[in-house]
This record gives C-alpha cells, structure tokens and sequence, in this order.
C-alpha cells in the first residue's frame, strides 16, 4: 500500500509537470541565449527519455520551479525541466537554471542537489533498479548558470551543456 501511495504522488508530480510543460517552442531569451535551445540541444545529445518540458515561461513557473529546486524565485533568469513521463521506466531528468547573478550558482547547484538526495530516497522504496541512474548524477554550477543531469552519461551531458554555452 505504501508503494501505491508513493506511485501515486510521483505520478501527480510528473502530470503537473506535463500540464504546466509546453511543446512549442519558447521564443523567450535572456539577453540572447535561448533556454529552450539549451534544452532541446542537451536533450539530443543523448536520446534521453524525456517526455514532459516545464520552463520559466509556464502560467505557474514559480510553482513548477519550487518542485526541483528551494532557491529563491526571485534569482531566477530562466529554467528548463524535462523529466521522464509517468511510465517511462526512466529516471532521468534535465534541470538548467539561469540566474540573475553568477553569484548565486553554487546556492542553486545546492539546491538541486537537495532536489537529487529526494528522488534518491524516494526511488529507494519503489523503484529501485533505477537507483544506479541517480547515483550517477551531476549537478554542476557553471557561470551563471546551474544544472541537474539525471541520465546515461551526465558528464558527456554536462561537457555539452557547457560547450553549448560557450558557443552562445
């Protein structure tokens, strides 16, 4: 019953996600990097099992954001989240947050570390097998920007995210 229940309350996390996610593509930039780009680019890198997209540009995107990271709202330039859909027999997810000051890189890296040691726990009582895809993980800082990659090959994720940003 207590693995029912916690099934449950993922599946109501990833059917938020869906409902706030859009599938057109965003026309939102800061300055003139477009986060979507960012996204659909990372996600091609590696045929992720992503399936729902929620960015800074969604209706709730406050709300949306407080599900994956504690950091204060009001730091955020941008983000992005893709995350497996509900069914997918996958783990894996890709949050980018651009902030407002490179200053406050390391608190939100943090941040998504806290979000990551909580699937970890949560995982831990109904899906086990997939617990490797987590341990694996990376969370990283860089410039202003910080990111999540819960995925195959989170260093050759984050080796791409970066070049990405160094090319734009």
């Amino acid at each position: 019953m207590k693995k029912l229940i916690v099934f449950l309350m993922i599946s109501c996390f990833c059917l938020s996600l869906a409902a706030c996610g859009s599938e057109e593509e965003s026309s939102a930039t800061v300055g003139e990097f477009s986060m979507y780009d960012l996204s659909q680019n990372i996600l091609a890198s590696d045929n992720f099992n992503l399936l729902m997209h929620a960015s800074s540009e969604d209706e709730d995107a406050e709300t949306v954001f407080h599900k994956v990271s504690d950091l204060d709202y009001s730091k955020v330039a941008a983000f992005t989240i893709d995350a497996s859909a509900n069914g997918s027999a996958s783990a894996d997810e890709i949050v980018v947050i651009r902030l407002k000051d490179a200053a406050d890189a390391a608190a939100a890296k943090e941040s998504l570390n806290r979000h990551l040691e909580s699937r970890k726990e949560l995982y831990k009582t109904y899906a086990a097998d997939l617990l490797p895809v987590l341990e694996n993980a990376k969370t990283v800082a860089y410039r202003e920007f910080a990111a999540l990659f819960v995925c195959k090959d989170p260093a050759a994720a984050n080796a791409f995210f970066e070049g990405y940003i160094d090319a734009h």
